[in-house]
């Protein structure tokens, strides 16, 4: 049978897949595709990516159930393979369908693409590899979005690898590599879901009620409310995500139309430093024809950006204005729904309460430098 394993990246449409492949489980195992359940995640296979990675490195089920005991989690990812034979055996699918993107990063360390194939030689050896594929300087955004949600410092920017995992695959793996550049306007709808049902479904819908894009955009002035909270109130709890921060999240999401908040964007000359020190995009443009937009491949070379940003404004603009009126409605939105204010702690309400006293003393900052301006310029016509 074959194998399909779609190993990520990271922040490109990863989570939207799963939610599509998850909720079509029953209709795509009568159609002959297998996707199946994990018992410490129901929409992706994080056993898999946890069974390869570095002890050291990882953030996934290694640290948060199994204490970085790696013959432990790789025992469970083998029991677990085993209960997926038995499925096989009984459902007779044509196709098994594996997904977590944390395997993108994990199989770029010597040995683990041998230990993917090792885990799964009882079930194929016709494996095919899928990866979508960020540029850099989309990646970096999307992750420093993404850190915000757990904490409050910025990582700095770095060059993004992506030979090194992509070649351990076509070393040790036998089968087809499929790469895909990250790109919604090309795809059906402007949906993963469809391009993957394109590629690999023969035409299968994995069409869901929910949003392709499960992972939420926020705006720069939303990015820095989250900072500024996440600092002030959950300084030494990085890494970790909390309640009172998930509802700030929503809220903020909420109102950002309402207050004419837009996508953020990483200043110019940050996004062209991203692009081109990774020089991995001169080698997957050469031997997979994949190319970015936007991304002048003349100026790739290697260097060291050298930054280190301290707050959201070191990397994206930010309207402080539009910000102070952001976390008022959000603000507002609290007052009207008692249902959210209930899961919240005391402790939490005040943090909110506490950051939002902050904002509403820089609009009246604003306010007063503003007056001041017009009165010198209303002077200065008068002379």
């Amino acid at each position: 049978m074959k194998v399909i394993v779609h190993i990520g990246m990271t922040k490109s449409g990863s989570t939207a897949l799963q939610h599509g492949l998850s909720a079509n489980r029953k209709a795509l195992l009568a159609a002959g595709y297998y996707y199946p359940f994990s018992e410490y995640n129901s929409i992706k296979h994080e056993l898999l990516g946890a069974a390869i990675a570095n002890t050291l490195s990882t953030r996934n089920l290694l640290v948060r159930k199994f204490k970085g005991n790696k013959e432990g989690v790789k025992s469970k990812a083998e029991s677990w393979i085993n209960n997926v034979c038995k499925q096989i055996n009984r459902h007779k699918p044509h196709t098994l369908i594996l997904s977590d993107e944390s395997m993108f990063g994990a199989l770029a360390r010597e040995g683990a693409a041998q230990e993917l194939a090792s885990l799964l030689k009882g079930i194929s050896n016709d494996i095919h590899i899928v990866a979508y594929l960020r540029s850099p300087s989309a990646h970096y955004l999307s992750s420093s979005q993404q850190r915000l949600k757990a904490a409050y410092n910025l990582r700095p920017p770095r060059p993004v690898a992506y030979r090194n995992t992509i070649e351990s695959c076509a070393r040790n793996i036998t089968g087809i590599i499929s790469l895909y550049a990250y790109s919604r306007k090309n795809w059906p709808s402007q949906d993963i879901n469809e391009h993957f049902a394109s590629e690999f479904l023969n035409g299968f819908s994995l069409k869901t009620k929910e949003s392709a894009d499960k992972n939420t955009t926020i705006s720069a002035e939303g990015m820095s409310i989250l900072a500024d909270y996440r600092k002030s109130f959950h300084k030494n709890s990085n890494d970790v995500f909390t309640k009172d921060t998930g509802v700030l999240l929503k809220a903020l999401t909420e109102v950002e139309h309402k207050v004419g908040a837009g996508r953020p964007r990483l200043h110019e000359s940050l996004k062209d430093a991203v692009d081109h020190c990774s020089v991995d995009l001169l080698w997957l443009r050469d031997a997979y024809s994949i190319v970015f937009e936007n991304i002048n491949y003349d100026l790739i070379s290697p260097r060291d950006i050298g930054f280190k940003p301290h707050r959201v404004e070191d990397i994206c603009t930010v309207n402080e204005k539009l910000r102070a009126r952001l976390a008022l409605h959000a603000l507002h939105i609290f007052t009207k729904r008692s249902s959210w204010l209930v899961t919240l702690q005391d402790s939490s309400m005040s943090q909110i309460a506490a950051l939002l006293e902050r904002t509403r003393t820089l609009r009246e900052r604003l306010s007063r430098s503003l007056n001041l301006r017009r009165t010198k310029l209303l002077g200065a016509k008068h002379k």
